[in-house]
Order: structure tokens, then sequence, then C-alpha cells
């Protein structure tokens, strides 16, 4: 048999173009800072892992990535603006939003012109 690196090397660049890229775990506050920060930096199908304690802002949520917490009890979301909701989703499809408890007193979550959203 002979080894033919080059061919071996198409293939598995091929491979890899038809895979489907592994969505990725972004850790709050390990690899960001601010709940948002992770969200923004997400790509469709990432997760947004949100480390228990108290988070004070206000999330819009984005179409394909999910936010959840650790442990409900003790992952807890407070608004900056308590004019807006603590939690936004406008146009965003396809969301989980969950295991995160709600503080602020008002609209916590408002869905405007968005699909398959679960909280």
């Amino acid at each position: 048999m002979v080894y033919r690196p080059a061919l071996y090397l198409v293939a598995f660049g091929l491979l890899a173009d038809i895979l489907p890229a592994r969505a990725a775990d972004l850790v709050v506050p390990g690899d960001f800072d601010t709940i948002q920060a992770a969200i923004d930096a997400a790509t469709d199908g990432d997760v947004v892992l949100v480390e228990p304690g108290t988070y004070v802002e206000n999330l819009t949520l984005k179409t394909g990535v999910d936010v959840r917490g650790r442990e409900a009890a003790r992952t807890l979301l407070e608004a900056t603006d308590t004019g807006q909701p603590t939690v936004l989703a406008t146009s965003a499809n396809n969301v989980v939003f969950g295991n995160i408890t709600l503080v602020t007193p008002g609209v916590g979550i408002d869905v405007i012109d968005s699909t398959e959203v679960q909280i």
C-alpha cells in the first residue's frame, strides 16, 4: 500500500466542509465578563453558559444562540434599565433561555417577531 498524504489531506478537508461545525460553549464569567458580550460573540448553534452569580444587565437574545444558567436558584439577572425588558427577543429565532432567575420588577421577558423561543 502506498501512503499518499496529499490525498488524505484533501479527503479530510472535504469531510470537514461536509460535517457541521461543533457548537461552542461560551462561559460567563470565564470567557466573557458579561452575558451580553458572550451573546454578541456567539454564532448560530453556540451556547452561553452562565455560572452562578448576580448579573446586572439587560439582554438582547440572538437567533440560534441559547443562554442557560448552570443553577437557576443561584444565577440571578437584574436589569440595568428597569424601563426596558430584562430580556428581549426581537427577530430572534430558535432560541432557548433558561435556568436563570429574573429579579427585577417590571417586564421580565419580551418576545417580538420571533419564533421557536423556549423559556
